[in-house]
């Protein structure tokens, strides 16, 4: 996907295990659409005979998730919120259906922070961004001044990627795969499982009965690595 084939950010994600929060907020945003009675969404096509009914119990058995903090920490205890949240070591999240009193919004939250991300620092942020999402949507003038001028937005720039074959690190138990100098030889980094690396056109060379690869990491160095810890995408 264009999400997990950047090579200057990386977010280590599980080969077999991803998604994203514009993945996150479609599938939502269908089920509420479910719920009302939109019978067109992408859902027909992965669960057959699907009805509002069933979209309503979905969301209300959401909005049983109670924890008072992250997307229900910005918004009054008197709003309904349909929201499942979730974290790993580096990784948190929270994506729900606000039903808001003027009508109900998507909100996606997914914050990574490599190696470990402090719980002290990813509550407390994913509370003000909900909060102040729904002062957008339900009270914008206390938001904004009325003489506020929006600056154009800044053109986000990344990093070329070469057109080359990728693949991505896989079976490495968690301990990550190391990139050497020449098969076999001194390592340079660690590249930890699910780092996507492009595969140079060197051949492919066998070293004592180890298929080796000549790769290029997000970071834009060049190395050797096991192949039998890569799949192709």
């Amino acid at each position: 996907t264009p999400a997990n084939s950047r090579l200057d950010v990386t977010t280590n994600p599980d080969p077999n295990m991803q998604t994203t929060a514009r993945d996150l907020g479609q599938l939502l945003g269908w089920v509420y659409a479910c719920a009302q009675g939109d019978e067109t969404t992408p859902l027909a096509s992965y669960a057959e005979g699907l009805v509002a009914g069933d979209c309503t119990a979905v969301l209300n058995l959401m909005t049983g998730n109670n924890i008072d903090s992250l997307i229900e920490e910005g918004v009054p205890e008197s709003v309904p919120i349909a929201h499942k949240h979730g974290w790993i070591g580096d990784t948190h999240g929270d994506a729900g259906v606000v039903f808001a009193p003027d009508g109900a919004y998507v909100i996606v939250m997914l914050l990574h922070k490599p190696d470990w991300l402090e719980w002290e620092e990813s509550s407390p942020l994913m509370a003000e961004i909900s909060r102040l999402a729904y002062g957008h949507f339900t009270h914008p003038e206390a938001l904004y001044p009325a003489d506020l001028v929006l600056a154009e937005p800044t053109a986000v720039v990344t990093t070329p990627t070469p057109d080359l074959p990728r693949a991505i690190v896989t079976g490495t138990q968690g301990i990550g795969l190391r990139l050497r100098q020449t098969p076999g030889g001194a390592e340079i980094a660690i590249l930890p499982e699910g780092s996507v690396v492009l595969l140079l056109d060197s051949a492919p060379r066998d070293v004592n009965g180890t298929p080796w690869r000549e790769v290029q990491t997000g970071a834009g160095e060049t190395g050797w690595v096991g192949a039998d810890y890569l799949i192709t995408e």
